[in-house]
């Protein structure tokens, strides 16, 4: 448990980003920890490795064309979300359609009042009801 709480450092502690006192008790962590020394020297083993990559040179413009292919992604990705929900509202539509077909004429959207004489007694409804007559 206490490996977590100093893994989690080690790699700021490397950079050198971990404030004085924080660095030092990595530091007599590092004394005593086998684990945790194993990992540093990972990380250093990873950052050397990377330092002796060759460098890139990339165009002037390149930063511009990435925003530009950027741009057009995010549009392309609203219109599909766009024609997406307008397809699933047709697939309801299309669905709701043949569940009408299906169940013939006992399926109504609305019905009259007078189909609604089944309220439980102590609905303020029943109530109007009971006082109109019906």
């Amino acid at each position: 448990m206490e490996n977590d709480k100093y893994r989690s450092k080690l790699s700021a502690y490397k950079d050198g980003e971990l404030d004085r006192s924080l660095s030092e008790e990595v530091s007599l962590h590092l004394q005593n920890c086998l684990a945790c020394k194993k990992e540093l020297a990972e990380f250093e083993r990873v950052d050397a490795f990377v330092l002796g990559l060759p460098g890139l040179e990339v165009s002037e413009g390149f930063a511009s064309q990435v925003i530009a292919k950027v741009a057009v992604k995010e549009r392309d990705t609203l219109d599909l979300a766009h024609f997406s929900r307008r397809i699933f509202a047709k697939v309801l539509q299309l669905a709701d359609s043949v569940f009408e077909l299906i169940q013939g004429h006992g399926y109504r959207r609305t019905a009259t009042l007078d189909e609604f004489g089944d309220f439980p007694p102590l609905l303020l409804s029943y109530a109007y009801f009971q006082l109109i007559g019906k």
